[in-house]
């Protein structure tokens, strides 16, 4: 097997450092980004990271994250990557939003055997606050994310009207153990094989609910955020775990102020996909 060793040496972004790409053909090809060290005020727009070893699982990753604080990773296009297009571990990733990105998994070296990519995103560090926000995800097979369950991974992430469609196999937000906790809302789900998978060796917690609301679940939203929790939606697809772990909500308790307030699945579905991905930000 061959592959090229500049995708197992990703480029290095320091703190206050702003990339952003030019015009709607701006990108990085054949390596990827590493945001850690303790780098701090980074923001990243408006790239295409793509063709990262994609016939090697361990060819290197689109963005890594490991010990960085106050990240925005905004209107990017990831395509055709060897392992993860994002990953957190072991340090911390903190204060970090990934916003408007399109994950492209379609890949004729599929580990699913079926043209869809495995290795979306993986959440290890260890304490990491992350927003999922308005993030279109396409023609996977899992680990939307994968969080916690390794080393000493500790995450709270609030996912929350994101677009997800055409996912096989694993489907598409898996959480393990309880030292991970998910605020699951306003989500589109369509042609999806499980919208949360339950890895029963390692159950996570996850606050996720669908139509029909119950008022008991309505009234626990409001009195841990203090408002209504927005139900999630999905066609096409699997039924089989559906969590509302009370701890997963009560661990947003303390940051509520700082949640976003999400519009409704269908909003989501109707502008998510055509606004998301590099080269469609306004100049």
């Amino acid at each position: 097997m061959t592959y090229d060793n500049a995708g197992l040496k990703p480029l290095k972004v320091g703190s206050n450092k702003t990339l952003i790409g030019v015009g709607d053909k701006a990108g990085i090809q054949g390596a990827g980004l590493f945001i850690g060290g303790g780098a701090h005020n980074v923001i990243i727009r408006n790239l295409t990271l793509s063709d990262i070893n994609p016939r090697v699982v361990w060819g290197g990753d689109a963005l890594t994250l490991n010990k960085a604080d106050g990240v925005w990773i905004d209107h990017n296009t990831f395509a055709r990557v060897g392992r993860q297009m994002i990953v957190t571990g072991w340090g911390a990733a903190s204060h970090v939003t990934i916003s408007n990105n399109e994950f492209d998994g379609r890949t004729p070296y599929s580990s699913t055997c079926d043209g869809h990519h495995y290795w979306v995103w993986l959440f290890l560090g260890s304490q990491d606050t992350l927003t999922l926000s308005r993030n279109y995800v396409h023609d996977t097979s899992g680990r939307t994310p994968h969080s916690g369950g390794m080393n000493h991974a500790q995450v709270r992430a609030q996912l929350v009207n994101n677009v997800f469609q055409r996912m096989t196999y694993q489907g598409a937000i898996m959480s393990r153990t309880s030292s991970s906790q998910l605020l699951v809302e306003g989500n589109d789900f369509d042609n999806v094989a499980h919208p949360l998978f339950n890895y029963a060796d390692q159950p996570g917690t996850a606050f996720a609910l669908f139509d029909q609301v119950s008022a008991a679940a309505n009234g626990a939203c409001a009195s841990v955020i203090g408002r209504a929790c927005v139900a999630n939606r999905q066609q096409s697809s699997g039924e089989d775990y559906r969590p509302q772990d009370a701890s997963a909500l009560e661990a947003f308790r303390a940051y509520r102020q700082y949640l976003v307030v999400p519009v409704s699945a269908q909003e989501a579905r109707a502008r998510v996909p055509e606004e998301a991905g590099g080269g469609k930000i306004r100049a």
